[in-house]
């Protein structure tokens, strides 16, 4: 493998041969264990020195007798124990509430002056494909979704933060059918616009994996009810990056409330 990039709590790798058909764009993510588990992330224990010490650009990576092996030296993951990064759909009673103070917290957070183009020039584009995909318009949504890819700066930008909660939020019910794989595959036929590590986390978002942060704001919200659960999560999903926490919150919140028309008691005697 090679590294792509690096930064200070992440570092990503690529193999260049052979490219394992699982993997998107056969990126692996390395991150510090305050970032949360990633569906094709390492984890590694804190204490660890910055990654971009240990991993530097260009550089050389490999596995050997279950070590990751870089520049900066050895990492043993041969005890890393696996993580499932599927959604799984969970309905009960009670969940109007807990949205409604998601979406609260999320508004508090972006304060007054947004830094994000999601809450600015670009909010108008977020509505327009909210709404094409509550009347399940598959042109427009598409169009719209084209719209967005790329769109602000940073290796994660705005649009792809947001299109990635979107998918995740409507493969959580009954809406992840036909209408919802057919507009992830448009999302990903646009995303050759955008930076290789936004492709990578779109396209396991369109096959219904999240990040580990993101899903624990999805079972403080569907599962049940525990004391300060849905506060640590929605803190933890709103450190991640300068934006990109904020922004893929606002799209899972939209697209947990699109699968969300029916009555609660449908959903809670969902199977």
């Amino acid at each position: 493998m090679r590294v792509h990039s690096a930064f200070d709590r992440t570092a990503n790798l690529v193999f260049e041969a052979p490219v394992p058909a699982w993997l998107p764009l056969g990126m692996v993510t390395l991150a510090c264990e305050e970032v949360g588990n990633l569906p094709n992330g390492i984890l590694i224990r804190g204490g660890a020195a910055a990654l971009r010490e240990l991993a530097r650009v260009g550089g050389r990576a490999s596995l050997e007798d279950g070590h990751l092996v870089l520049d900066g030296g050895p990492i043993d993951a041969s005890g890393a124990p696996a993580w499932d990064a599927s959604l799984h759909e969970v309905y009960v009673r009670g969940w109007r509430r807990r949205w409604a103070s998601a979406w609260q917290a999320l508004a508090r957070a972006v304060g007054e002056v947004p830094t994000s183009p999601l809450w600015g020039v670009a909010a108008r584009r977020v509505d327009r494909l909210a709404g094409a995909l509550e009347r399940r318009a598959l042109g427009e949504a598409i169009d719209a979704a084209t719209q967005l890819v790329g769109l602000g700066p940073g290796l994660t930008p705005s649009g792809d933060d947001l299109l990635v909660g979107l998918l995740v939020g409507m493969h959580c019910g009954e809406s992840a059918d036909g209408f919802v794989s057919a507009w992830g595959e448009g999302v990903l036929a646009a995303s050759r616009r955008t930076t290789d590590v936004s492709r990578v986390f779109l396209e396991w978002a369109a096959r219904g994996r999240t990040t580990q942060r993101l899903r624990d704001v999805i079972e403080a919200i569907l599962g049940p009810r525990e004391e300060g659960r849905l506060n640590d999560a929605l803190e933890a999903a709103l450190s991640v990056g300068s934006t990109s926490g904020a922004d893929g919150l606002l799209g899972l919140l939209i697209g947990l409330r699109l699968w969300t028309d029916g009555s609660e008691e449908d959903h809670a005697n969902a199977t």
